[in-house]
């Protein structure tokens, strides 16, 4: 039993390294190499599969039920009604959002499922340090993924598993090396929005976890502690190191900003003109020309950029909103739980999917859906009773 059960682990951790290292593989084993890990992970797990889906009956999973039957029905019903011939990839998607959600929501060792993700996104930053620059006129790299953004989202959750994994093993060289690979990943990605959503989850981390410490924050001693970090940056001249440079200066020139607000533009007139059902699951891009004001014909403001603008012109009110209500129940169910604990990391790095969502179109990504599992599951912990926690 014991080979078989290694045998396994090994699968799961091969597409789990598979959702964050998709264009790698790809590079590496071929165009067809993601879609037979899938299958080959569904055939050798399809117990587990099934029980989950048979405990979406009650608890939290009930709403995303919902979720994926409007999902699935406002797709079919576009498919039909415009005869779109793109139905294989879709299929895909939706048969990879319920694996993902439905196996990993109630899966009994998800720290190992944990450790699966740090060293996937681990290698993901080891990748990026040996690719080349995305095109000539800019220094930003990915690394396992095709998209520097996606890579820097990955990155920014990645960086709040570590500190959740820290308060598990309690091992200050991989908490050090984590944050130092992960703030290299991130400069290297270039992505501006990747560190406002580090900002903005930290001034919630402090206002809802460590408010009490404020004082303590503005003691003296962190205030001699910030004026030798200030007088360090000044002698060693970081701000002149290359990397940091680059990052800084990034979107001086570009028009990313402008690029993402006509995007939303349109998707606001595709949503008014599609709004019950939408244009098609996938279709954004394809209808999007009509929608942009004219003259404006950029192919990078073809996409989203947004996973609620996405989801919203593609599949329409309903599904909009009932991927809303699941949100929101599931954030705040044992919500002040959560925060008191040391899950609080887990959700931190949950959030960071979602804050990234604003500026990136990663819903039907299946890293996306394989952390809203974890959390999930962590909220799935609090309904057992202490002695069935399988996350303690």
């Amino acid at each position: 039993m014991r080979p078989l059960k290694l045998i396994n682990d090994f699968i799961v951790f091969i597409f789990i390294f598979s959702m964050f290292n998709d264009n790698f593989m790809v590079d590496v084993f071929g165009p067809n190499i993601l879609k037979n890990i899938m299958v080959i992970f569904i055939i050798t797990n399809m117990k587990g599969i099934i029980e989950g889906f048979a405990k979406s009956l009650t608890g939290i999973t009930r709403t995303f039920l919902i979720v994926f039957t409007l999902l699935t029905a406002s797709m079919l019903i576009v498919e039909l009604r415009d005869l779109r011939t793109d139905l294989e990839p879709n299929m895909y998607l939706i048969i990879a959002i319920f694996v993902i959600f439905y196996y990993f929501a109630f899966y009994k060792e998800i720290e190992k499922v944990l450790y699966f993700v740090w060293f996937s996104v681990m290698s993901s930053i080891v990748i990026c340090y040996f690719n080349k620059s995305i095109s000539p006129w800019t220094f930003r790299t990915t690394g396992g993924t095709g998209d520097p953004n996606e890579f820097a989202a990955q990155v920014a959750s990645f960086i709040f598993l570590s500190v959740y994994l820290y308060t598990r093993n309690r091992n200050i060289p991989f908490l050090l090396s984590s944050l130092v690979f992960g703030a290299y990943g991130l400069l290297k990605a270039g992505s501006k929005s990747a560190v406002l959503t580090l900002i903005v989850l930290m001034l919630y981390i402090g206002l809802v976890r460590y408010r009490e410490n404020l004082k303590a924050l503005l003691s003296i001693k962190s205030m001699l502690a910030a004026i030798v970090i200030v007088i360090a940056f000044i002698k060693f001249d970081v701000m002149d190191i290359k990397l940091v440079k680059d990052f800084m200066g990034r979107t001086h020139s570009s028009a990313t900003a402008e690029m993402r607000y006509k995007s939303w533009q349109a998707g606001w007139e595709m949503i008014k003109h599609n709004f019950w059902f939408g244009v098609g699951m996938g279709a954004f891009a394809e209808h999007n020309p009509k929608y942009l004001r004219k003259g404006y014909l950029d192919e990078s403001a073809r996409a989203a950029h947004n996973i609620y603008v996405k989801l919203f012109a593609e599949s329409g009110a309903l599904t909009f909103t009932a991927f809303l209500l699941f949100l929101f129940i599931l954030l705040k169910t044992h919500y002040f739980q959560i925060i008191h604990s040391d899950y609080f990391w887990l959700q931190a790095s949950t959030l960071a999917y979602l804050v990234m969502g604003f500026t990136l179109g990663i819903f039907y990504d299946k890293y996306f859906w394989l952390s809203l599992a974890i959390y999930t599951n962590v909220v799935n912990t609090f309904r057992e009773p202490e002695m069935q926690r399988v996350l303690a």
